[in-house]
């Protein structure tokens, strides 16, 4: 699979709050990073552990985020980079990923760029 078809499958995940969409895309030793934490969260099982936790936590909530397909002209010394906007409430975030082998070796969760100039390209993955 190719990042686009990736992040396709990762969106699915956050607009389904269901793990079962990216359990088998992601490396075995997949790194998860957010510009709010400043350790890195290193493996597979970990990170799937923390998103369910952080899916079941969204549910009891009911502030359901959704997310949609976008990109950055510019980020990271990468032009065109294809990204996750993820809006819950009045809150957005974006999520950009590395692929290798078509397999997701890692995401940020990034507020720098700013998730408002990401164009979007108006899909929403269900």
């Amino acid at each position: 699979m190719n990042e686009i078809e990736l992040l396709m499958e990762y969106a699915k995940a956050w607009n389904n709050l269901d793990t079962s969409y990216i359990r088998d895309l992601l490396h075995e030793d997949f790194e998860y990073t957010s510009q709010w934490v400043f350790e890195t969260m290193h493996g597979k099982d970990n990170y799937l552990e923390y998103l369910s936790g952080k899916f079941q936590t969204i549910l009891e909530t009911g502030a359901i985020p959704e997310a949609e397909i976008a990109y950055y002209r510019y980020a990271y010394m990468h032009k065109d980079k294809p990204c996750l906007v993820l809006t819950q409430g009045d809150r957005k975030v974006s999520i950009i990923v590395q692929v290798a082998n078509g397999r997701i070796t890692r995401a940020d969760m990034i507020g720098i760029p700013s998730p408002d100039v990401a164009i979007s390209f108006g899909i929403q993955p269900r």
